[in-house]
């Protein structure tokens, strides 16, 4: 998002005038004061959807996601909410990028057709299949192949690292501690929600594994398991 916005804020006790922004410049989302006054600047978005159109909206930082559940037989709202947002986006003199913003349609009925793409303004929202939301890949027949797959390439080609401390000679911890801080993380993110797969994606994960294991200094070793 671009914005420009004076506002008034309360802090500790003392009004604060804080000038957020200058058209065109984008927010650093590496800078917490730069998130903290963006969410200060959004904080009255869910206000301008209508109760009526029964739209759930998740903000996070800089992200909004919004998902909606359409009965059969019934119309998608969708598109009313993105006018809306639109409509308060010039008010706030915000704009949305539409360029980063996807469309997933969930269906398990071939019968029921999609509903019509999506448009903010006049450009249209892609239309995707899958797509990352908080570092974790949701498809849309919500099962967990492109997530594990995602995250299988990301950690073979980390395994750089373990190819390199074998080829210096570094001690065995050396490359226990590389699995530990550059691959385990990524192998392990969000595990509580995607656990108990079909076997055909461990067994894709375990190969990921032994390709690791296959280093043969490494395999002495015993990994603790993860505390909770």
């Amino acid at each position: 998002m671009l914005f420009h916005k004076q506002r008034v804020v309360k802090i500790a006790g003392e009004f604060v005038y804080l000038k957020i922004g200058k058209v065109g410049e984008k927010i650093n989302p590496f800078n917490p004061v730069s998130r903290t006054l963006f969410n200060v600047h959004v904080d009255d978005l869910e206000g301008c959807i209508p109760s009526y159109l029964d739209i759930n909206t998740h903000k996070y930082a800089d992200d909004c996601t919004q998902d909606e559940v359409i009965p059969y037989g019934s119309t998608s709202n969708m598109q009313e909410v993105l006018d809306t947002m639109n409509d308060w986006t010039l008010r706030n003199k915000v704009k949305l990028n539409a360029k980063k913003t996807k469309d997933m349609w969930i269906c398990f009925k071939a019968a029921i057709p999609e509903p019509p793409s999506l448009k903010i303004g006049d450009d249209t929202i892609e239309r995707v299949n899958s797509f990352k939301l908080l570092c974790l890949w949701i498809n849309d027949t919500l099962k967990w192949n492109t997530h594990i797959e995602e995250i299988t390439k990301k950690v073979n080609k980390r395994l750089f690292y373990l190819r390199e401390c074998r080829r210096a000679n570094l001690p065995t911890k050396v490359g226990l501690t590389c699995y530990k801080t550059k691959l385990r993380p990524v192998l392990e993110y969000a595990a509580p929600i995607w656990g108990g797969l079909p076997q055909y994606l461990t067994d894709e994960l375990e190969r990921t594994l032994r390709t690791w294991y296959t280093f043969s200094d490494y395999r002495k070793l015993q990994l603790e398991p993860r505390s909770p």
